[in-house]
This record gives C-alpha cells, sequence and structure tokens, in this order.
C-alpha cells in the first residue's frame, strides 16, 4: 500500500532495506515538484497507517524523513553486479532525519531545505529547533509534520 502511494504521487521506491525503504522522488528523472510530492507521500502514508491501525489490535508506526538535495544518481556497483541507486550526503541525512523520528516520538521529520521548499504547503511544519545530527557537526534545523 506505501508503494501505490509513492507511485501515485510520483516516487519509486529505489531499495527495500529491511522493514523499510529508499524511495526517491526526482531521479531519474528531474521534477521541480519533488519535495511537494515526497511530502504529499509521507502525509498520505500517515493517514493510510491511521486507517489501518483503526482496525487492528497490534497497530504499527512508521518513520518517514525527507530531505533535498544533491545526490549522486546512476548505475553502481561491479561489472557483474550493478544497481541504479543514489548516493551521497543528502541519502544520509534523510536517513539521519528518520531515525530522529524515535527520539522526537513523531512520524514525519523534515529539513530545512524541504521546508523552504514547500513555502506555503509547509506552513504547518513545527519547529524542532536545531538538533544535533550523528555524523554532522554542526546541530541542524528539524521541523516536524503531521
Amino acid at each position: 500500500m506505501l508503494v501505490e502511494i509513492l507511485d501515485r504521487q510520483g516516487g519509486i521506491v529505489n531499495k527495500f532495506l529491511g522493514d523499510g525503504f529508499l524511495a526517491l522522488f526526482g531521479a531519474p528523472l528531474e521534477a521541480s515538484d519533488a519535495a511537494h510530492r515526497a511530502v504529499a507521500a509521507g502525509r498520505e502514508m500517515l493517514t493510510a497507517m491511521d486507517r489501518i491501525n483503526a482496525q487492528t489490535s497490534w497497530p504499527l508506526r512508521i518513520g518517514i524523513g525527507i530531505h533535498l538535495g544533491e545526490v549522486i544518481a546512476g548505475n553502481i556497483g561491479s561489472p557483474r553486479r550493478k544497481e541504479y541507486t543514489v548516493i551521497g550526503d543528502t541519502v544520509n541525512f534523510a536517513s539521519r532525519l528518520e531515525a530522529l523520528n524515535k527520539e522526537f516520538g513523531s512520524q514525519l521529520l523534515i529539513s530545512a531545505s524541504v521546508r523552504e521548499a514547500l513555502g506555503d504547503d509547509g506552513d504547518d511544519a513545527v519547529a524542532l529547533g536545531k538538533v544535533t545530527v550523528r555524523g554532522y557537526e554542526q546541530p541542524v534545523a528539524v521541523f516536524q509534520l503531521g
């Protein structure tokens, strides 16, 4: 169901990672509205999970981290095994944001670059202040969406 939501919003699942996945918006084809689409997908996923959890006695929580920036995209690997993927600081930071959901008891965190790209569509973003993020020297601004 979550993959179907991504498809509707123009995203793709790049890879499954245990009980999670890495989703891309704006790659391999560039999209000027990638941040809007990613946030719309995140919001829709939370709504879908609320609907599912209302029907079960073992509710599930998901954590989503969304960051906007440049990546290295392409076929990466060896001559025997290659895969299309994205790498770089943007990917790492999005992963760190997702992990921060546990610390904040949240489910959808975005970076300052995503908040800026959203404009008025991000007016409901709650600033969590500058947060220390593993692997980064300076604290960074983080925002929560519901």
